[in-house]
């Protein structure tokens, strides 16, 4: 069973491809985004109670980069949130006009292995919050095929169901000079929301295009 769940995983990665579709609030992603800028293919994001995590693209067979997957690693998670009974689910949600929309349905995930990148366990849609820990890496499926949405959800339920935590974070690839990240494919402005999610916004001066992407390439794994 499990080497048929690497080999599905595997299968799926393989046939992802770059292309990338702009929505009213176009997605950071490959087909929008131009080469001769400098781009962020990992991610950190952090509150001062509850996560730290770091994202990242995922590259299929062929070296490119996945459309449908990511990769995600827990730095912390507070034994608040980890307590016997929690669960932890991922959303996705995009902005559409000045609105932002939040796919209701939770992202499926499967647990790999750091080493061989290799799944090890079947996909699911909640973990257990008590076997949430650092040991592994996490592949999470995000069902875009338009890849229109721009930001993923990590959201903690107790035992009841209610949410005692949650933390937002952009989806990689996306602008690492916040400056340029400002604007849309079409130029015109992103709205503010994505723009204040990016961890570099409000330092736009100062600094090269190697050193705003060497920023984010410290959160690669």
């Amino acid at each position: 069973m499990r080497l048929i769940i690497v080999l599905g995983l595997l299968a799926v990665l393989s046939s992802c491809n770059n292309s990338k579709s702009n929505s009213s609030d176009s997605t950071s992603s490959l087909n929008s985004l131009t080469s001769t800028k400098a781009l962020a293919y990992c991610n950190k994001s952090s509150d001062t109670t509850n996560f730290s995590f770091n994202t990242s693209i995922v590259s299929d067979s062929s070296g490119g980069v996945s459309a449908d997957y990511i990769k995600l690693k827990f730095n912390f998670i507070s034994s608040n949130i980890t307590k016997s009974g929690n669960t932890i689910r991922f959303y996705k949600w995009r902005i559409v006009g000045s609105q932002s929309v939040l796919d209701q349905t939770p992202l499926s995930v499967a647990t790999y292995d750091f080493s061989s990148g290799q799944t090890n366990s079947a996909l699911t849609t909640s973990l257990a919050a008590d076997q949430v820990n650092g040991t592994y890496g996490y592949y999470i499926q995000l069902n875009d095929p338009s890849q229109v949405y721009q930001v993923i959800k990590v959201v903690a339920y107790d035992s009841s169901g209610t949410v005692i935590a949650s933390l937002n974070s952009l989806i990689p690839a996306f602008y690492a000079n916040p400056a340029e990240y400002a604007y849309n494919s079409d130029g015109t402005a992103r709205a503010m929301i994505l723009q204040q999610l990016q961890p570099l916004y409000g330092t736009t001066t100062g600094y090269t295009a190697a050193q705003f992407q060497s920023y984010f390439n410290q959160y690669c794994f």
